[in-house]
């Protein structure tokens, strides 16, 4: 049966589906996608009904009272095309004490032609306990997919990523960021960093964060993966506690899968508003860089050593300028390179609040690079084996098979 994917642009009006009562969340309006409207997507079948695959949701959550009923309504109100009776929602939480396993159990009952939702227990609060939690629950699901509970999901977003799976002949599709800004972010300081992760200076040629590519990819953020590759390659590492989703993308494409990123398939990302949450998440993310890479014996690649390059040179020319004081002239490139590109992208986009993104990039830097370092001067080879047996290659059927029974 013949299928195709037809995308509508609209204006960037706010539905009222999408106002979700005493629930703040971002509208497509507060995402960074200058001169961009959002794309919602619907499938159409020729000739007869359209029978998706069965698709299983997982959404870890710990604390996120204030985004989780409106994350579900976009992901489920906005499933044009697909049937609700081919998804299934695990909402996997660790733990939560502001009401989130409260207010998942209301929502129950707001679709009940869903074909399930299920409130998970994570006593680890790891992200990648949550997903295996949801691998294993998912008995009969042929696909896997991860979601943020804290993000905007455009209409269509379901059903796009699945035929985006059929078109490319894809084991998995990765989405592309497109961060928050607006009237949706907190303050001043978010609404840079939200320009910070999204060019070349402040996350280098990280395609997901620039939204500018579509094309094969060895790692993406989150993603759509076929729930029988994930069993055999033995699911998410729990011994990451971040990074775990580059590293699962590692072994699946050591495996000989295949994943596929596409820019038209793009997430709302809520940046973090603080300075100092903004610095904990990137001195984690060049810690887990060093950890995915001691796993698999893996050498750095001179884009990877670039922030804890940056880290010593700074420090270097700052303690050499006492007798070399033109090593100063280091430092003074660095920032003037930060004042211009924050300087440019306000006068462009006529937002001064932009202007933050020149703090928010150097603490995104010094913050990794110190991680990085950190990590990389630490005894141990960093290696762990995933949470679920991996099956040999070529025998994903049968580790399927296993894995179901242990699950039950």
């Amino acid at each position: 049966m013949a299928t195709k994917l037809t995308c509508h642009r609209r204006g960037s009006r706010r539905s009222s589906r999408e106002r979700n009562a005493g629930e703040r969340h971002p509208s497509q309006r507060q995402v960074l996608a200058a001169g961009q409207s959002e794309q919602p997507c619907r499938v159409e079948a020729a000739g007869r009904p359209l029978f998706p695959p069965r698709v299983a949701l997982v959404i870890p959550t710990y604390n996120e009272a204030e985004y989780i009923a409106s994350t579900l309504t976009a992901l489920l109100d906005g499933a044009e095309g697909y049937g609700h009776d081919q998804i299934e929602i695990f909402v996997v939480d660790g733990g939560s004490t502001d009401g989130t396993p409260d207010i998942v159990r209301r929502l129950t009952r707001r679709w009940p032609s869903i074909r399930s939702m299920r409130l998970l227990h994570n006593p680890q609060r790891l992200q990648a306990v949550a997903c295996n939690l949801a691998l294993r629950a998912s008995r009969g699901a042929e696909l896997l997919m991860r979601c943020d509970a804290h993000a905007y999901y455009p209409s269509g977003f379901i059903a796009r990523a699945v035929h985006l799976l059929d078109q490319h002949g894809a084991d998995g599709v990765v989405y592309s960021d497109r961060p928050l800004a607006g009237n949706g972010a907190r303050n001043a300081f978010q609404h840079g960093v939200g320009f910070a992760q999204n060019n070349r200076l402040g996350v280098g040629q990280s395609h997901y964060r620039l939204g500018t590519f579509s094309g094969w990819v060895e790692h993406g953020k989150h993603g759509c993966f076929r729930r029988d590759l994930l069993l055999a390659a033995g699911g998410y590492d729990e011994a990451f506690a971040v990074n775990e989703d580059s590293e699962l993308s590692y072994r699946l494409v050591q495996r000989g899968a295949r994943l596929w990123l596409d820019q038209e398939l793009w997430v709302g990302y809520v940046p973090r508003s603080r300075p100092g949450a903004l610095a904990r998440q990137y001195f984690l993310y060049g810690q887990g860089r060093v950890q995915n890479l001691r796993k698999h014996a893996r050498h750095p690649t001179p884009r990877q050593w670039a922030p804890a390059a940056l880290v010593l040179g700074q420090f270097a020319a700052l303690g050499a300028a006492h007798w070399r004081p033109e090593t100063l002239l280091l430092p003074g490139l660095y920032t003037a390179a930060l004042g211009g590109i924050a300087s440019a992208g306000a006068y462009r986009r006529q937002r001064w609040a932009l202007l933050w993104s020149a703090p928010a990039m150097a603490i995104m830097h010094f913050a990794f690079g110190a991680g990085f370092l950190a990590r990389f001067v630490r005894p141990g080879n960093g290696a762990s084996a995933p949470a679920l047996m991996p099956a040999p290659a070529g025998a994903i059927t049968a580790s399927a098979a296993n894995l179901d029974e242990r699950a039950a």
